[in-house]
């Protein structure tokens, strides 16, 4: 296999485990949202709020592993274009 082939194989395959952890990151607070809401309409402020900045956490990490993989997405797809412009 060509050394470009590779890298292109290991760029997607870097996408896809950010996409899946990602989706592992979701899949636990979607899990939590029950919980959370029982505690805050029970009254447990301390256990709401621990659950709203776990929440937070969670949702900016998820955020972060879709802008990084975002990101290597676009600069692949950037630098192809810009060889593309470079061939007569």
């Amino acid at each position: 296999m060509s050394d470009h082939l590779e890298q292109e194989l290991e760029r997607l395959n870097q996408i896809h485990d950010a996409r899946e952890r990602t989706r592992a990151k979701i899949r636990l607070l979607l899990e939590q949202i029950p919980k959370g809401i029982e505690e805050a309409e029970s009254g447990n402020s301390e256990a709401a709020a621990i659950y709203l900045s776990a929440t937070h956490k969670i949702l900016s990490a998820a955020m972060s592993e879709e802008e990084g993989a975002y990101n290597r997405l676009i600069g692949k797809a950037a630098e192809t274009e810009e060889k593309h412009e470079e061939t007569p």
